[in-house]
């Protein structure tokens, strides 16, 4: 009973935030690749859903093996969705600036020589930047 609310709740508000996303995906069309990426999005949120209604009924007719089964796929389907946010991060740069105990910034050859000798929690500042 406990393990089903956790999927109700994770799954639920997890197809509730596919579609959400799908739709601003659409609204903003980051560098004319919102339409695209939207309908994948879309045809993933759908599938998302179908998982989810196909599960719980299959729970309901006390077919837990094929539950499963239908669950796994929903999992499959979110690794999925998530996986096209690479769409838009493929825009960015990211820069770990390290910085020694006075809080001066090295040079970057100087950083990465010298990162092997420190623990990693010496690289304090992280900055992300559009390219």
């Amino acid at each position: 009973m406990i393990h089903n609310v956790g999927t109700l709740m994770t799954f639920g508000l997890g197809t509730l935030y596919c579609w959400v996303q799908s739709y601003i995906t659409l609204r903003v069309d980051l560098n004319n690749e919102g339409r695209k990426a939207g309908i994948i999005r879309f045809l993933l949120s759908g599938s998302i859903t179908v998982c989810l209604i196909v599960h719980f009924s299959l729970m309901g007719q006390q077919l837990h093996m094929q539950a499963a089964q239908c669950q796994w796929a929903l999992v499959m389907f979110f690794i999925t969705f998530f996986g096209t946010f690479a769409i838009e991060f493929r825009h960015n740069r990211f820069d770990i600036v390290c910085t020694d105990n006075s809080g001066r910034t090295a040079s970057r050859s100087k950083a990465l020589s010298e990162a092997s000798r420190y623990q990693p929690d010496q690289c304090r500042d992280v900055t992300l930047s559009d390219v």
